[in-house]
């Protein structure tokens, strides 16, 4: 495993060592389907009206 490690690009390397570091944070619990179907209607319809979120907004309500 070492050895395939040494291998790695230096961009590759910290991406492990990033996924490594997360494993033991906690994980936000999995949005239904429910919720998933709400959240996308309400973001068709939002759409129809014209309205538009800011792309950060969204992810960072999708991350709470």
């Amino acid at each position: 495993m070492i050895e395939q490690a040494k291998r790695l690009t230096r961009e590759e390397r910290d991406a492990l060592v990033g996924e490594l570091l997360g494993m033991d944070e906690p994980q936000p619990p999995a949005l239904t389907r429910e919720e998933l179907d709400r959240q996308l209607a309400a973001s068709i319809a939002q759409a129809e009206r014209g309205e538009f979120v800011d792309e950060a907004e969204v992810l960072a309500e999708l991350n709470e």
